[in-house]
This record gives structure tokens, sequence and C-alpha cells, in this order.
């Protein structure tokens, strides 16, 4: 992989995500793609082609389906902090509502 860094920087860019799954998806996919390619047009035969474009069309959908379990769970996570401060907010305007006054004193 490090010639293809080499040559192609561009492509490295793209491997530097985050979630290491997603990198390795990417990789594997990558790495398959230049298996393929190398392999002369008569070692391929029509089922090779479709199994290779099934394989990686299920690599893709696997990566973006990864993707966007990350990005659900950071929604769910952002939504659990914002019903925290929500929460917070209703005890002190209750708090502030029982509070007496000087009037309801006097």
């Amino acid at each position: 992989m490090s010639r293809v860094f080499k040559r192609h920087p561009e492509i490295a860019s793209e491997f530097r995500r985050e979630n290491p799954t997603l990198r390795t998806n990417y990789m594997s996919f990558l790495l398959g793609m230049i298996e393929t390619m190398c392999q002369s047009p008569q070692e391929l035969s029509k089922d090779d082609m479709s199994s290779a474009y099934a394989a990686e069309k299920g690599k893709v959908s696997e990566t973006r389906l990864q993707k966007m379990k990350d990005e659900l769970k950071d929604l769910k996570m952002k939504c659990s902090n914002i019903e925290a401060l929500v929460e917070k907010e209703k005890a002190k305007a209750l708090d502030a509502k029982l509070r007496f006054s000087f009037d309801d004193v006097v």
C-alpha cells in the first residue's frame, strides 16, 4: 500500500479516517480492485467479474453502513446531552417557581 500512496497521495488522504473499521474496509476494497486489475483479461471469466463486482458492492455498502452507524451514535450522544440540559433547566425553573418572595411571607 505504501507504493500506491507514494504514487497517488490523494488516495492516502482518504485513508486517514478516524474510524479504523472504515479505513480497513477502504483498504481491502482498494487491494481487491488492484488484484483484479492485475489479472489478464484471459484469466478473468464473467463469473469472476460478477463476483468481484458483487464483493465490491458489498464492501461499499458495508462501509457506508458503518459510517451511518457512527453518525447515528454521535447524534444519539448529542441528543442525550441536550436532554440532560433540558432536565437541568426544568429543575432550575421549578426551583425558581417554588421560592417564596418577600410578599409571600409578609
